[in-house]
């Protein structure tokens, strides 16, 4: 049987091929939360059948006694305890307004998402990590997350915020980039002013030196401390593996 996802993936790819939409438009938008709970009913099944799998097990350990008649029958009472704690979070994993599962992230199926607040949020949490504790639907089918600090000696509350509007959160890896970008951005400043103590005019493939100069100070000075002491030893090294 299909999984509904790779459906899904179908389904888009289709639309695409007919150009019915556009990146970040509405049809996106509502293909993007579609996706989400497709995702989020998959594992909740997975979870059901983890647990049925576990119930099957305890329950198979009597198997003969209940074959051969006995009316009664010695379980230990952790294995009792597991059959009905089984049976509820069966009924936990099937109800969709029910949050235990991704809360509790039940068999490490549902990842905590990270996103970075921006100032257009508040700017006293700016640039500050923040966990999603919980995400649900507001009455027109927007993501509402409860986002929580990461840092524990930090006292900001608890928020909630829209994360389908433009611009309020990025995921780890887009913040990655965008420090990056950053860096980048510094690095250039540093560079410029090199090459004017150096007499010289930027140069034509300022792009490629930027990039190794970059890779250069991620991987050799401090990430937080470095400066343009780094930069310059950086770049004496680009010169050097050119030969020049």
């Amino acid at each position: 049987m299909t999984k509904l996802s790779k459906q899904f993936d179908v389904l888009v790819a289709r639309m695409k091929d007919y150009e019915l939409y556009h990146v970040d438009d509405d049809i996106h938008h509502e293909l993007t939360l579609l996706k989400d709970m497709i995702d989020e009913v998959e594992k909740r099944l997975l979870c059901v059948k983890k647990t049925s799998d576990e119930i099957y097990k305890v329950i198979s350990k009597h198997t003969d006694d209940i074959g051969s008649g006995y009316l009664h029958i010695k379980m230990l009472t952790v294995d009792g305890e597991l059959i009905q704690r089984g049976s509820n979070d069966i009924a936990i994993a099937l109800d969709l307004n029910d949050d235990e599962p991704i809360t509790e992230n039940w068999y490490n199926l549902f990842s905590v998402r990270a996103f970075k607040v921006t100032s257009d949020i508040h700017n006293s949490v700016s640039n500050k990590i923040f966990d999603v504790l919980h995400i649900s639907l507001n009455e027109k089918g927007e993501r509402m997350g409860e986002l929580n600090v990461r840092d524990p000696e930090d006292n900001t509350l608890n928020l909630i915020v829209n994360l389908d509007l433009e611009g309020i959160c990025l995921t780890e890896q887009q913040m990655e980039d965008e420090q990056q970008n950053e860096k980048k951005k510094d690095i250039e400043i540093a560079m410029l002013e090199l090459f004017k103590s150096m007499g010289m005019d930027k140069p034509n493939n300022l792009d490629e030196i930027l990039d190794y100069v970059l890779g250069d100070v991620n991987e050799t000075a401090d990430p937080i401390n470095w400066g343009n002491g780094d930069v310059t030893i950086a770049f004496r090294r680009w010169i050097e593996s050119k030969g020049y």
